[in-house]
């Protein structure tokens, strides 16, 4: 037989196997014998592929719970270890079993659970998915319960992969809105802890639409024992939503007492050779963009200080706390890149004076920790760029509370010159 006609054969074979796998197996009339009897009709296509699909008959009778269909292939050599690389059910036919009965007869035969935890098709070392998550992606609440505990029973020696797998299939899980997935997830005690977490800490790249979706599907939850968690749930959406609104105070806060040590280490570092007596935070919305916001910091030394002075043009005041006449540190946005990342996912939706009110709370709590004092080595003043955003009396309340009333003196009394 010459290749052409090896190559015609091949695609009768490929054409049959397509067949099979849409008019039969998909077809809950036809009964396994009968297909099993087309099959037998032409046995090579037991050990072909569907080249189509990426699978092999034995992995399209275990998807349709076809358990004789499954054990006659298996039995007849069928590739029982095959793995796709198909968007729909990528991995082993582990991934394709749609009844607790059919997946515990897989791996009564060896197939292995795939570990691989990342959803993202384009961030994974392998194409293969685990069950778990695969069952939690096409919403199939029964087999993904079955799989948390049996991988919880399987691999019971690893905590650190389970806890991830448990988040990690929640999570998928969790993006429905039908109350048949979120329903197991509520009611279970081992499952409850991690949705908690989830509605409480989950990022997507639209957050507010993911929240309408949660929120829906917690109203269609009407199981009577549900409804103090489905009320505690529902709380912590509310707060999700007002947190969407308005910037969390205390975390910014944090966020900007770790970019203040990091630029004030470099500050100190950078102008060693110099005296620094004055370091201002400025917090800009309006020259980046999009608008995202970007947090900087200027310093001023005596010895600059004093060169501005040799031939001023305007009141010695003015140079001495004037922003605009220091050296500003161009690299400390990067410094400030946790805040700035958590205020630009508001959208601009945020107002510059809470921004500033946490730069002046940071600032008070490295003061009282003698954090200042110990990477300078002497007091050094603080301020803020602020003045489109506060008058006077609002700037000196400030300053005051972050570098002591005693410290101010010069700083109140000259604030018409420079301001």
């Amino acid at each position: 037989m010459d290749n052409k006609n090896m190559e015609e054969l091949e695609k009768e074979y490929v054409k049959l196997i397509m067949d099979i796998r849409l008019n039969m197996i998909a077809d809950e009339s036809i009964s396994d014998a009968e297909i099993q009897k087309k099959i037998e009709e032409t046995p090579i296509i037991i050990k072909l592929k569907d080249r189509s699909s990426g699978t092999n008959l034995f992995m399209q009778a275990v998807l349709y719970d076809r358990m004789d269909l499954a054990k006659y292939l298996a039995e007849q050599g069928a590739d029982i270890h095959y793995e796709s690389t198909s968007d729909l059910f990528s991995g082993n036919a582990l991934n394709n079993a749609s009844t607790p009965e059919m997946a515990e007869w897989l791996l009564s035969l060896g197939l292995k659970i795939e570990k691989n935890l990342i959803q993202n098709i384009y961030e994974r070392p392998v194409p293969y998915e685990n069950p778990a998550l695969v069952t939690a992606q096409h919403q199939q609440p029964e087999m993904m319960c079955y799989w948390l505990k049996k991988e919880k029973e399987l691999i019971a020696d690893e905590p650190e992969y389970l806890e991830k797998l448990f988040f990690e299939t929640v999570s998928a899980a969790s993006c429905s809105s039908g109350s048949y997935m979120l329903t197991p997830l509520i009611s279970d005690d081992d499952l409850y802890p991690y949705l908690k977490r989830i509605y409480a800490e989950g990022d997507t790249w639209d957050l507010s639409e993911t929240i309408k979706l949660q929120k829906r599907g917690l109203k269609a939850i009407e199981a009577e024992e549900l409804q103090e968690r489905k009320k505690e749930l529902t709380k912590i959406l509310n707060q999700r939503v007002k947190d969407l609104k308005n910037p969390n105070k205390e975390k910014l806060t944090g966020y900007i007492i770790s970019g203040i040590k990091e630029v004030s280490a470099y500050a100190a570092e950078e102008y060693a050779k110099e005296d620094i007596y004055i370091l201002s935070i400025e917090a800009n919305n309006n020259n980046t963009p999009n608008g995202e916001c970007s947090i900087g910091v200027y310093v001023n030394t005596e010895e600059n200080h004093a060169k501005n002075l040799e031939n001023p043009a305007d009141d010695p005041w003015y140079y001495r706390f004037c922003e605009y006449e220091w050296y500003p540190l161009t690299e400390s946005s990067e410094y400030f890149k946790e805040a700035t990342e958590y205020l630009n996912g508001f959208n601009g939706a945020y107002e510059r004076d809470t921004v500033y009110k946490c730069i002046v709370e940071a600032v008070v709590r490295l003061r009282k920790e003698g954090f200042f004092d110990s990477v300078f080595k002497k007091f050094v003043f603080i301020s803020i760029c602020a003045s489109e955003v506060f008058d006077e009396e609002e700037m000196i309340k400030f300053v005051v509370k972050m570098n002591g009333k005693e410290n101010c003196k010069d700083y109140i009394e000259n604030i018409e010159m420079f301001f």
